[in-house]
């Protein structure tokens, strides 16, 4: 009995690392945890600021990833994503992705602008900005890395 409780013990813990290793390790926390930093020190309104003019002059749909982010507002290359992804009616600025993806996402809507956060599965709404608002300069910079 002693032995089928170490095996089954073995086996657990063997799943578990695996588990861990598959969601990214500790880098995966590290980025969760710097994402959950943004979530909670942003200036969101400066974040969709900086994000419309790049969504009002966006034909067709494009990916930033790596070099090309900065290539984006500095506000939002600076928050860190790893790849944002830009069409005329929505951006997504993800942090994570393969089996946990979590970032924020702005959607151009009828009269507003909406910004939300997400982690897989759910999304948290922050804020809107009415498109007849006057909006916070985006030179405002992002919350730096914890």
């Amino acid at each position: 009995m002693k032995t089928l409780l170490k095996i089954v013990g073995v086996l657990f813990v063997l799943t578990v690392g695996v588990v861990f290793v598959l969601l990214g390790g500790p880098q995966s926390l590290y980025l969760f945890y710097h994402f959950q930093y943004l979530v909670k020190t942003n200036n969101h309104r400066a974040v969709v600021s900086a994000a419309i003019p790049v969504m009002r002059t966006t034909t067709d749909e494009m990916m930033f990833i790596g070099d090309s982010l900065a290539e984006l507002p500095s506000l939002i290359a600076e928050m860190e994503p790893k790849y944002v992804f830009v069409s005329p009616d929505y951006m997504v600025m993800e942090f994570h992705g393969g089996f946990n993806h979590f970032g924020f996402r702005i959607d151009n809507q009828k009269t507003q602008w909406k910004i939300s956060w997400y982690t897989e599965g759910s999304h948290h709404f922050l804020l809107s900005v009415g498109k007849d608002e006057q909006v916070a300069s985006p030179n405002v910079v992002a919350a730096p890395r914890q």
